[in-house]
C-alpha cells in the first residue's frame, strides 16, 4: 500500500506541476473553460499555487496538508465551473477524488518481532 500511495502522491503532483504551467502557457488544448471566462490575474496565482503545491509534493514534504489543500482547490475549482454554469469541471471532481484517496489509505504499522 505504501508504494500505491507514494505513486499516487508523485501522480497528483505532476499533474498540478502540468496543469499550473498550462495557466501560462496554454499548451493543453481545449483546457478549462474558466481560462477564457476568468480574469488573468486570478489564473495566473492559481496556476502559481498549482505549481508551488506539487513541487511540495514531488518533493515530499507537508503530504498530508498539501492534499487537503489540493482538494480544497478542486472542490472550488468546482464551485468556480458551476457558478458561471460551466459543464467541464469533471478534471476537478477526479483530482480532487485521487487527492483523497493517500488521505484514506491507512498507514502500515511496523511490527518488532
Amino acid at each position: 500500500m505504501k508504494t500505491i500511495k507514494k505513486y499516487l502522491v508523485y501522480f497528483i503532483a505532476l499533474n498540478l506541476i502540468i496543469l499550473g504551467f498550462d495557466k501560462f502557457f496554454v499548451f493543453i488544448p481545449e483546457a478549462c473553460s474558466l481560462m477564457t471566462d476568468g480574469p488573468k490575474n486570478l489564473l495566473y496565482s492559481i496556476g502559481v499555487i498549482e505549481i508551488v503545491l506539487g513541487l511540495f509534493l514531488f518533493f515530499g514534504k507537508f503530504i498530508k496538508p498539501i492534499l487537503i489543500l489540493v482538494i480544497l482547490l478542486m472542490l472550488w475549482a468546482i464551485y468556480a465551473h458551476i457558478s458561471v454554469d460551466t459543464t467541464d469541471y469533471g478534471g476537478a471532481i477526479f483530482m480532487g477524488i485521487v487527492a483523497l484517496i493517500p488521505l484514506i489509505i491507512p498507514e502500515q504499522k511496523t511490527t518488532l518481532a
